[in-house]
């Protein structure tokens, strides 16, 4: 990294320019002049992991998953759910359903039709938990409320960003 650009110099001491270059499994493309570029023809490559049939309400820890497999673990999103995500049950009083903050943890249950949602701060408890535990200094970071240039910024440096979208 140099001056918030990522340049990548091969074995032998040679700049990489104009092309995709494979590092560690992962393909980076770097443009004319050796920049790390990650644009809609050149873009992250990170893992596909498909949520079902396994976790038909799942969206939110297999995302994190693919981007935990981004940085190199392996894991697998069933385990990521049964082991790492807060979860907490929907529960009825007085004939109303009451349920716990979704910030915290998953409402219900993702491997089934009991799973409702979760949010950032579940999903950030079992990305530092499962981080911790491997012994990586990597961390999960919220960036909740950046525009999207910023997140444009991540993008543009090669880190993936999470993001919550509801229709």
């Amino acid at each position: 990294s140099w001056k918030d650009n990522w340049y990548y110099v091969d074995q032998y001491g040679i700049m990489q320019a104009g092309k995709t270059v494979t590092i560690k499994g992962r393909k980076w493309y770097f443009d004319q002049n050796g920049r790390l570029s990650v644009t809609s023809d050149h873009p992250i490559d990170v893992p596909v992991v498909l949520q079902a049939p396994a976790l038909p309400n799942g969206c939110e820890i297999t995302a994190l998953t693919e981007l935990i497999r981004f940085h190199g673990f392996s894991v697998s999103h069933t385990t990521m759910s049964a082991k790492y995500l807060p979860r907490a049950k929907l529960t009825w009083s007085g004939g109303k359903m009451y349920g716990p903050d979704p910030y915290d943890y998953f409402v219900g249950n993702p491997e089934d039709d009991t799973g409702w949602y979760c949010l950032e701060g579940a999903i950030m408890t079992a990305a530092n938990r499962y981080l911790s535990e491997q012994g990586s200094s990597l961390r999960a970071k919220s960036v909740s409320g950046a525009d999207l240039e910023e997140l444009k910024e991540y993008l543009r440096q090669g880190i993936p960003v999470m993001v919550w979208m509801t229709p």
